[in-house]
């Protein structure tokens, strides 16, 4: 029997009775519905039932958990503000209700194991003993930002789930969102004591003229394990430093590759994408923000959501020529955005003399390195919809070559009959 293809949203559905049960489909009551939750879950913490929070009433639902409903509404509302929407805007997935889905779910890295899928929602990480008094804001910012950027709600700016599918923009926008909302990008907190809670932070001075190992995709493991270094001395029986010390252990038993001091280049980046970490690669850009808001006494929103929001999504035009098995040459124009427009955006919105700082910044943090993986992007972002139009395309057609060519059902799928069907798209 074959199944029919479900709509994405009936998928998070499934999902969601299946985790948490039918009950999870009732109204949220009144706090949840205030703060636009639609369902808390905490997983693996000790202490906790698998009741939705959400589901309970007034006197069921412990002071903890109300001040964690209020302390998401609180930073629900902060997101909207920084992207100038309403929270309702902000949550419209088309589920039928404006709100976020939440996990609590316990880990060995506590905060550092959170993540944010599509139809799913956002999963915090927490140790086993979480009390539930408090959690990582500045992470739950990055992940909501994630979350956003995913689901795109009808009202969001068209440029950032166009940019969002980029090496350099995803991980670079979530920062900055957190860093305006908390002041951070990973918060300290009881659960992250001292330079574990600084794995990650904005300063003055970051910027791709750094050594490439600051880029790479160990370099947060050797700051753990530095840190690891520290605090089992200063705190030996912490159970949270027992925790993500050990593990860290476990992960890198086998050791990892030394910190290369060669300065960054992005040429490098472009050849070898996968040896670098999409969080670290976008800190100079919100170093260049960071102080740069500074010097000119505005905000984040000003500085960045604003031009951000201002930047138009249809970008120039690229032209490709693209190739399947025992097809003519078929062209394709596609339009794609640069995450370079938006620095654009904000460099047309200052004045003169505001401009001689951006530029005095955009010189210190090297920031050309940086737009160089822009562009990286950019051909990429434009590449892929060439290819995903051309499939289209081919799809559409209804003549008898086309009905009885070898790639139908196959098109793009490089791993059928090696390879011959694969798609080559070229720009012209």
């Amino acid at each position: 029997m074959i199944i029919p293809k479900l709509h994405a949203v009936l998928i998070a559905q499934l999902f969601l009775t299946l985790c948490f049960s039918i009950s999870a489909f009732t109204s949220p009551n009144q706090h949840c519905e205030k703060n636009n939750v639609y369902f808390i879950f905490v997983k693996n913490v000790e202490g906790f039932n698998s009741t939705d929070p959400c589901r309970l009433t007034d006197q069921e639902l412990s002071p903890e958990m109300l001040n964690i409903l209020n302390s998401i509404g609180k930073l629900n509302q902060k997101l909207a503000d920084f992207l100038n929407l309403t929270v309702d805007e902000l949550l419209d997935y088309g589920y039928g209700h404006s709100k976020v889905s939440v996990v609590f779910e316990a880990n060995a890295f506590g905060p550092i194991a959170s993540s944010a899928r599509k139809y799913n929602g956002i999963k915090i990480g927490t140790f086993p003993d979480w009390t539930g008094k408090d959690f990582n804001e500045s992470v739950y910012v990055h992940e909501l930002t994630h979350y956003v950027a995913l689901t795109a709600s009808p009202k969001l700016a068209a440029i950032i789930p166009e940019l969002n599918e980029t090496s350099l923009f995803s991980e670079t926008f979530a920062d900055a969102a957190a860093l305006a909302i908390t002041g951070l990008v990973f918060s300290q907190s009881s659960e992250m004591p001292k330079c574990l809670g600084k794995l990650r932070y904005i300063a003055d001075l970051q910027s791709y003229n750094y050594p490439t190992g600051y880029f790479d995709v160990f370099f947060g493991a050797r700051r753990m394990g530095k840190c690891c270094e520290y605090l089992e001395t200063e705190m030996p029986n912490d159970r949270h430093v027992k925790s993500v010390c050990s593990t860290h252990r476990q992960y890198f038993s086998s050791g990892m590759p030394s910190f290369s001091r060669q300065t960054f280049n992005p040429d490098h980046f472009i050849e070898k994408p996968d040896q670098y970490d999409r969080h670290q690669i976008g800190i100079p850009i919100n170093a260049f923000l960071n102080e740069l808001s500074k010097e000119l006494g505005k905000d984040l929103k000003a500085l960045f959501s604003m031009p951000l929001l201002a930047t138009s999504a249809v970008g120039p035009k690229h032209t490709f020529i693209c190739v399947i098995k025992e097809t003519p040459n078929y062209p394709v124009t596609v339009q794609a955005s640069s995450f370079l427009d938006v620095f654009k955006e904000i460099r047309k919105s200052l004045s003169p003399k505001e401009r001689l700082l951006f530029d005095k910044q955009w010189e210190k943090h090297q920031m050309s390195k940086g737009m160089k993986i822009a562009e990286f992007d950019l051909q990429g972002s434009a590449r892929a919809k060439a290819i995903k139009a051309f499939k289209q395309n081919f799809k559409n057609e209804i003549g008898p070559f086309i009905r009885s060519h070898p790639c139908i059902g196959f098109v793009g799928n490089p791993s059928y009959k090696n390879g011959i069907c694969k798609i080559t798209c070229n720009e012209i």
